[in-house]
Order: structure tokens, then C-alpha cells, then sequence
């Protein structure tokens, strides 16, 4: 076997031991082998990267942590208290009052169906194609930011439609392709909207959006 060790496909013999034919050898070089099948495909994977096929996992813990919290601050007002925004026990020290109202929420279910499944689609579309550490930045960037200007804005209260719109802001920015550029324009348009009647989703949209051009900025200087 050592003296086909250099051999082509073109020119290896017939299992009998004959030579193949001119017609055989062509057919051989068009025809791929399993082998060269799964190599091609690991240098696929290699230049285009996989985080596509990565299982959302930090979405669907926010998701599940989201449900616990809610579901215990429906059930238990002392709970409730402690997470909700509230500005006196914010300027007292509580600082984790700045983010812990995207944890609780006193809608009925069926209103927090569209956030939560806000945060599964472009969660999942942010954590496939950046990764999870520009999903979680997006998410805390529109959540927060909305929660800041909740305080300015907003009575006390509590929810994460703000983070849901830091997500859906960061997506419709990052991964928009130039014939959607309208949609993103509109995006950008209507946070600037909201942001000027002061309602906290503009702010938390607008974080969002900064945080896609980032990912945008990334992607361009990397290529």
C-alpha cells in the first residue's frame, strides 16, 4: 500500500489492480469522498464561525429568572417593595433599585406575553450572532437606561419592557441589511420620539441602538 501513498484520485488503481480508466479518473475528481465532505465543512464552520447554532442559553435564563421573580412579586408585596423603583430608598443607598425593577412586574399575564416574547426573539438573534456578552449588554443598556429615566419621568413601578426594547433597538441596528434601512431609520426615529415626550422606552430603545452600532462598528473593523 506504501507505493499509492502519493497517488491522485486520477490515478489509483481498480480494487483488481488495473488502472482506471481517463473517464474513471475525471469521474473520481468531481465525484467528493465523505472525507472531503467533513473537511470542507470544518473549514466552513472555521471561516464563518458557529455562534448561530449556539442554544440561547443567557436568554433563556433571564427568561426563567424573570418568571420566578414575577410570579413571587405578584404573591408577595414585601418582595414586590424591595425590587420596584422606588426614588426615596434609591438617594437612601439602595442602589440595586436601579436595575431590580426589570425583575418584577404587577401586569396582568397576558401584557407580559409581548415582552417576554420580545426578549426571546431578538435575545436569541443577539446572542446567536454577536454572542451572549452583547446580549446581556444590550439587555442591561436599554434595561437600565429606561429604568433611569423611569425615575425622572415615570411614577414608582416596576417591569421589563424597557430591556425588551434595548434588545429589539440593538437587533433592528446590528443585523439590518441595507434594503431594511427604513425599518432601522423608523427605529431610530421613534426612539427620538419617545425620548422627547419623555417616556422611558425612548431612552432604553436608544441605548439599545447605540449598542447594535457598536456590534455594527465591531463587525465592519473586523473584516
Amino acid at each position: 500500500m506504501g507505493r499509492f501513498r502519493g497517488t491522485t484520485p486520477t490515478d489509483r488503481p481498480r480494487r483488481d489492480g488495473t488502472p482506471p480508466s481517463p473517464r474513471e479518473g475525471q469521474q473520481r475528481l468531481r465525484t467528493p469522498t465523505r472525507g472531503n465532505c467533513q473537511t470542507m465543512s470544518a473549514i466552513d464552520d472555521e471561516e464563518v464561525g458557529t455562534p448561530h447554532r449556539l442554544v440561547p442559553a443567557l436568554t433563556l435564563l433571564i427568561l426563567a429568572v424573570s418568571l420566578v421573580t414575577i410570579y413571587q412579586g405578584w404573591h408577595d408585596q414585601a418582595f414586590y417593595d424591595l425590587m420596584r423603583r422606588n426614588p426615596d430608598r434609591l438617594h437612601q443607598g439602595e442602589w440595586w433599585r436601579i436595575a431590580s425593577p426589570l425583575l418584577v412586574d404587577r401586569d396582568k399575564i397576558l401584557l407580559q406575553v409581548p415582552n417576554f416574547l420580545g426578549i426571546l426573539i431578538f435575545g436569541t438573534a443577539i446572542e446567536r450572532s454577536a454572542g451572549r456578552l452583547w446580549m446581556l449588554t444590550a439587555f442591561l443598556a436599554g434595561g437600565i437606561a429606561g429604568q433611569l429615566a423611569a425615575y425622572a419621568w415615570a411614577p414608582p413601578g416596576a417591569g421589563n419592557s424597557v430591556a425588551m426594547l434595548g434588545l429589539a433597538g440593538c437587533a433592528l441596528i446590528a443585523f439590518t441589511r441595507p434594503a431594511r434601512a427604513i425599518l432601522a431609520t423608523a427605529a431610530i426615529l421613534t426612539a427620538i420620539y419617545f425620548t422627547y415626550h419623555q417616556d422611558m422606552h425612548g431612552p432604553a430603545a436608544l441605548a439599545g441602538i447605540a449598542v447594535g452600532l457598536l456590534i455594527m462598528l465591531r463587525d465592519s473593523t473586523s473584516r
